[in-house]
């Protein structure tokens, strides 16, 4: 991502450095105690004294740069924790920078203190088409879409006696997003068999869901066996879905700020973003779910608990990422804070569930009241499997039971747990419930 250039604003008046005031206060005391004393030569010292501060804030408001900058981040999108590498291209148009000109590109305080740099003399580039570049590299530790920006050049002259600093006015968006855990291949056996990558064509004469049956092996669910197939053949005999070309599967985010006890009057970064560590497990686990979906073949429609949108991700083998980027800007403006609104998400599962049929559903929850079990419990019928991820550290507790009796897999998730294990932990309870 980058921003155009824009001409920098510059101070009207040079300060004094350091350096400089020393000067001026010696000039000062020199012309003073000139006449107190009457000495001729106090004076004239005091007056080369002050000369040269005067001179070289003349030099610097006579020469001013005329700077521009474009701002760049490779990549586009950088992961928590992830580094991204920031180029800034300077283009001057004016005179030339003085041999001691430094350059600051402000951040956030969730990002970090401000990068800072050096310009020798001539290193800005001053021909019509060049522009010079410089470089640094950022670890972000939260997640949100963050302002960066704007440049400060600094300017001295060659005695450093006088600064003048130069502000780009501008900011270019830094989108932080969750830390995405690349999950083990589908451990779930036949539940999700139809999530192969491969699009398979549809028979002419049997719909997506048509059964075909066949004979009983050991290993097959046995929910899966044909009772009426079994008594016409006279043996055990299974159904066998034909595998479909679309796949479908809907995780459901829950962002309430009711849900993750952390988040109740969590304090504001400067950008307005709450943060929490529940929420940001969620968000990140939630996040790993849907891509790993999308990589394995499924069309994922992801839904939130404070959103009447959803993110619509197609199977990784579409043109593009298949919506991944627009699905990961849109986990990296979620806020756990006051301001979002409930929607009755147990409404739009059903809708979503009932647009594809019998279809894979991952709920990833804070924490569950009796009222959120009893809405999700009488999704179950809609949903194959019916996964629930429940981020709290609490293990204790019969909130999830609801769930459980209707037919739920869930599995509660630490904030410190290992995702992988999570995941893995879901799929050996499907092939056991084979």
């Amino acid at each position: 991502m980058s921003s155009r250039g824009r001409l920098i604003r510059t101070d009207a008046i040079p300060r004094l450095t350091l350096r400089g005031a020393a000067f001026t206060v010696l000039a000062v005391l020199s012309i003073t105690f000139s006449y107190a004393l009457d000495r001729i030569e106090l004076l004239y010292l005091g007056c080369f004294l002050a000369l040269f501060p005067a001179l070289s804030a003349l030099l610097l408001l006579v020469t001013p740069p005329k700077l521009s900058v474009v701002r760049r981040f490779v990549p586009d999108l950088v992961e928590v924790d992830g580094t991204v590498r920031v180029t800034l291209a300077l283009h001057n148009s004016g005179a030339r920078l003085p041999p001691e000109s430094t350059w600051s590109d402000a951040l956030p305080d969730a990002v970090g203190t401000a990068s800072t740099g050096h310009l020798s003399a001539g290193t800005v580039a001053t021909g019509a088409a060049e522009r010079t570049t410089v470089h640094y590299s950022l670890c972000p530790p939260r997640r949100g879409i963050f302002d960066i920006g704007p440049l400060s050049v600094v300017s001295r002259d060659p005695f450093g006696l006088v600064a003048r600093t130069a502000t780009a006015p501008g900011t270019t968006s830094l989108t932080v997003t969750p830390s995405v855990t690349r999950l083990p291949d589908m451990p779930f056996g036949t539940a999700l068999s139809d999530g192969s990558a491969t699009q398979l064509p549809r028979s002419g004469s049997l719909g997506d869901d048509d059964l075909i049956t066949r004979e009983y092996r050991p290993g097959d669910a046995k929910r899966r066996v044909h009772w009426r197939a079994t008594a016409r053949h006279g043996e055990l005999m299974v159904r066998q879905e034909e595998p479909r070309s679309n796949p479908e599967a809907v995780v459901l985010i829950d962002t309430r700020p009711r849900s993750y006890p952390d988040a109740r009057g969590i304090a504001l970064f400067d950008d307005g973003l709450a943060l929490a560590d529940d929420f940001e497990r969620a968000v990140a686990l939630g996040a790993s779910v849907a891509l790993h979906l999308q990589r394995t073949g499924y069309g994922v429609d992801v839904l939130h608990t404070t959103s009447g949108r959803r993110s619509r991700l197609r199977p990784h083998d579409a043109a593009g990422d298949g919506g991944a980027g627009a699905f990961l800007t849109r986990l990296a403006a979620l806020d756990a804070s006051a301001r979002t609104r409930d929607i009755d998400f147990a409404v739009r599962l059903t809708g979503e569930l009932r647009r594809f049929g019998t279809t894979p559903l991952f709920a990833v929850l804070g924490s569950v009241t009796p009222e959120d079990a009893a809405r999700l419990a009488a999704l179950r019928a809609l949903a194959e499997p019916a996964v629930a991820f429940v981020v709290t550290n609490d293990t204790g507790g019969d909130d999830l039971v609801p769930l459980r009796d209707a037919g739920w897999l869930c599995v509660r998730v630490g904030t410190m747990d290992d995702l992988n294990r999570a995941w893995s932990t879901i799929g050996e309870r499907v092939e056991a419930s084979e």
